[in-house]
């Protein structure tokens, strides 16, 4: 098992709606949904982190495939970055 922390910095402030959209996005790389961890940053209302656990997997096979989906799911982003 590995984890996965996705970090996003939206064009505007960060939503709820931009929650369910990272979760939804999470959803798609874990079997273990109570994993799933969101949270809008105190210091920066623009940036929304989300942490997962997934299968382990080398991280240069899922890296792409992981920024696509959340890009897909949170369209009006200014910068992503994955860590594992």
């Amino acid at each position: 098992m590995m984890y996965v922390k996705v970090e996003m910095l939206m064009a505007t402030t960060a939503t709820n709606d931009h929650k369910s959209s990272m979760r939804a996005a999470a959803k798609k790389f874990t079997k273990n949904e109570k994993s799933i961890e969101v949270s809008i940053s105190k210091k920066n209302d623009r940036k929304i982190t989300v942490t997962f656990s997934m299968k382990t997997t080398a991280q240069y096979k899922v890296v792409d495939s992981i920024a696509s989906e959340f890009s897909d799911y949170l369209y009006d982003y200014e910068d992503i970055a994955i860590s594992f």
